[in-house]
């Protein structure tokens, strides 16, 4: 039987993520982000350098005086990250909140939908 591994190379505090996770090599695309906020909702993200991405939202948000970001899941780098998130968004259509832009569904259903679409496009 094979182990399947996470495909998440970073979950924790966003402070943080820029000690363990770098700008992606281009040849590897990029990653998938998922950030829990304050409030439970879920935001969807993809981005070659997820450190510098989840920042410039932090800072949007405090400025707005908006939901602040709880914690961050960064996946490992796939190859047609943007795909991924948009792939990912359509299978969660049904607990979209549009007014806030946000997800809106518990924790454990979002990884799990998250890591299904994850296994297939891990770069290799």
């Amino acid at each position: 039987m094979e182990v399947q591994q996470k495909p998440w190379v970073y979950q924790g505090d966003p402070d943080l993520v820029d000690l363990v996770v770098g700008k992606a090599d281009l040849s590897c695309g990029g990653h998938l982000i998922a950030f829990l906020m304050a409030d439970g909702a879920i935001r969807i993200g993809a981005s070659i350098h997820p450190a510098q991405y989840i920042n410039r939202l932090a800072v949007q948000l405090r400025q707005m005086g908006g939901t602040p970001i709880k914690s961050v899941m960064v996946s490992k780098p796939c190859l047609r990250h943007e795909a991924v998130r948009r792939k990912l968004v359509e299978r969660l259509r049904n607990y979209y909140d549009a007014g806030a832009n946000l997800f809106r569904l518990p924790g454990e259903h979002f990884t799990k939908e998250a890591e299904t679409i994850l296994q297939f496009s891990q770069a290799v």
